[in-house]
């Protein structure tokens, strides 16, 4: 963990994903709050992604486990929205942050289709339960624009670029971020993604 908390100290956030074993793994508190405290890195700057099958298993014991790494003041975020488990009404009993949404979804913005409609219902309830979104799987400038027009918060895909090492993050940062913060839109969209 400690190279991708090096990486946040530059960028908005760094997300490290967990699995379904790390997350009912009673050492993990321990290990992530030792890792902050050895960086001394703002906790804020911390998303631990669970994907929605890991959730969906268990959601109460997901709600307790989630609260638990929430006191630590790190973020938590749902990878993968819109992949099959989707259920919009376990997304306010679950103390998450930030919502990133399913490629799948993204690609069907270009092509009217439902996964349009689908995307702009689930940035819509994202929007009402304050809920930060990341778009997953942006290739285009249209893609960009499309998502701006939704509202969405931030995004991530090949079109800002390819995953880079941690160590690469400081300069991708210092020559694509500042460009996302002046852009005229009210929306910036992330520009790098760290791997």
């Amino acid at each position: 963990m400690g190279g991708a908390l090096e990486a946040a100290a530059v960028g908005p956030w760094v997300s490290v994903n967990l699995s379904a074993w790390q997350l009912q793994d009673p050492g993990l508190i321990n290990v992530i709050d030792d890792s902050l405290r050895l960086s001394g890195i703002d906790p804020q700057r911390l998303a631990l992604e669970i994907t929605e099958s890991v959730v969906i298993r268990d959601v109460d014991a997901a709600v307790h486990r989630l609260k638990t790494l929430k006191s630590l003041g790190v973020r938590v975020a749902i990878d993968d929205f819109g992949t099959g488990y989707s259920s919009l009404g376990y997304l306010r009993r679950l103390p998450v942050d930030i919502l990133k949404i399913d490629r799948s979804l993204v690609k069907g913005i270009r092509t009217g289709s439902e996964e349009a409609a689908l995307m702009r219902a689930i940035l819509y309830v994202a929007r009402a339960l304050r809920l930060k979104t990341v778009a997953e799987g942006i290739e285009g400038l249209e893609d960009v624009r499309e998502l701006r027009g939704l509202f969405c918060d931030y995004g991530k895909g090949h079109y800002f670029s390819e995953p880079v090492d941690a160590p690469l993050v400081p300069r991708l940062v210092a020559t694509q971020w500042p460009i996302a913060a002046t852009d005229s839109s009210p929306i910036p969209i992330a520009a790098f993604r760290a791997r």
